[in-house]
């Protein structure tokens, strides 16, 4: 729920940084700015900011559809059609040394965050 719909009229907003938009970027590339937008959601803005960006039409909310892997290269081989998450497990599974499909899911957002701190 917005804060102008619960009564405040008087609300100051403050940025992180010196410019607006949040984790939303533009890229200048030869001289053309092209608008990134936020292409990610984490579940709790779906209680907040998804509601409020469709009630004011800012953006577009695009569900990612599922998809399969295949293991072999072969579309004749119908044991070959895993779902992301059986591949994942799959090939995750060696490196984590566990069958826990917890701790192998968790492992690529693991190491993605410790590179993404690495490299910040």
């Amino acid at each position: 729920q917005s804060l102008k719909k619960i009564g405040f009229t008087n609300i100051t907003i403050y940025e992180k940084t010196n410019r607006v938009g949040g984790k939303s970027y533009d890229i200048k590339y030869r001289g053309i700015e092209h608008p990134q937008g936020t292409i990610f959601a984490e579940a709790n803005y779906f209680d907040n900011l998804i509601p409020l960006a469709l009630e004011y039409g800012a953006g577009d909310y695009v569900k990612i559809p599922s998809y399969n892997v295949w293991r072999t290269n072969s579309a004749q081989d119908e044991n070959s059609k895993l779902m992301l998450s059986q591949f994942i497990r799959g090939r995750v599974a060696p490196l984590t040394n566990s069958t826990n499909p917890q701790v192998n899911l968790g492992f690529p957002l693991q190491k993605t965050i410790h590179y993404v701190k690495l490299h910040k």
